[in-house]
């Protein structure tokens, strides 16, 4: 006897057919047996109820609401505080997006501050020109990443 690694491997036994289950054949479709084939069917159809449950499904709460109540409680040459009311309705709310324009033009907003997490609704805008008119635009951004519709707020700094 040869003592080579291949000899030690068990040995799978093949159980011997009975004379009624000579030549019997399991059915098969496209080479698959029909066990490979429901098989595979399962898998298909929990891979994409993953993938739509994960990325596809509709978000049940939606986008958070718009804040209310926008407004500037102090407008100084060199500054403006505003304030803003929200019913946190919707998403869960992340954070807070702030979003400013020179007033009366057509360029587009620019992103001042997205770092405005917590209760607070207030914030200080301090890079402001005095007697300058300004259009804000606010945010709140939910923790699936959807943003609210905008509410504005148009206001001039003293000189």
């Amino acid at each position: 006897m040869n003592d080579s690694p291949r000899d030690t491997r068990p040995q799978i036994e093949r159980p011997e057919l009975s004379d009624s289950q000579e030549g019997y054949t399991e059915p098969r479709w496209f080479g698959l047996s029909a066990g490979n084939l429901m098989g595979l069917l399962l898998m298909s159809v929990i891979a994409i109820f993953t993938i739509w449950w994960f990325t596809l499904r509709p978000d049940p709460l939606g986008p958070p609401d718009t804040a209310y109540s926008f407004e500037a409680v102090e407008i100084l040459p060199d500054a403006v505080t505003l304030t803003w009311k929200h019913d946190g309705l919707g998403e869960n709310i992340d954070h807070w997006k702030l979003k400013r324009r020179l007033g009366g033009s057509e360029l587009h907003f620019v992103l001042i501050n997205e770092s405005m997490t917590g209760p607070a609704r207030r914030v200080a805008d301090d890079t402001v020109d005095p007697g300058t008119s300004y259009e804000y635009q606010l945010f709140a951004v939910g923790d699936k990443g959807h943003e609210s519709a905008p509410v504005e707020l148009a206001l001039t700094t003293d000189s």
